[in-house]
């Protein structure tokens, strides 16, 4: 399955083990979706700094670790399974979310965002 992948924060300076990483899933639909992966580490470092001590988040998916290869995994995984629905929200169309896009073809994959405009 065709899709894209938007980070919103900058990727270089995540932790892949132990970190958290929101995200748009852009389709050739035109349809983008939202959602967060975390790694186990970082919901158990989550868990241990609130109280009281426990973890909820919407849109969520957990993956073991947020290299490239794990993320792509799971998005595909999810995508074939028709699963969005329980991981991730639809937020618009890419004209909607992303200011200067009008189709699939004006997102680039593993896109960051850029002052103003998503590419």
């Amino acid at each position: 399955m065709d899709y894209k992948i938007i980070f919103m924060s900058n990727y270089d300076e995540i932790d892949v083990l132990n970190d958290n990483l929101d995200i748009k899933i852009v389709l050739p639909s035109n349809l983008v979706y939202a959602s967060t992966l975390y790694t186990v580490s970082n919901i158990r470092e989550l868990i241990e700094n609130t109280v009281p001590k426990y973890f909820v988040s919407d849109d969520m998916i957990i993956v073991k670790d947020l290299s490239y290869p794990s993320i792509n995994k799971a998005i595909i995984d999810i995508l074939e399974k028709d699963l969005m629905h329980l991981c991730m929200s639809m937020i618009g169309t890419i004209n909607q979310i992303f200011t200067g896009a009008t189709a699939f073809a004006d997102i680039k994959n593993y896109g960051s965002p850029v002052k103003g405009f998503y590419q």
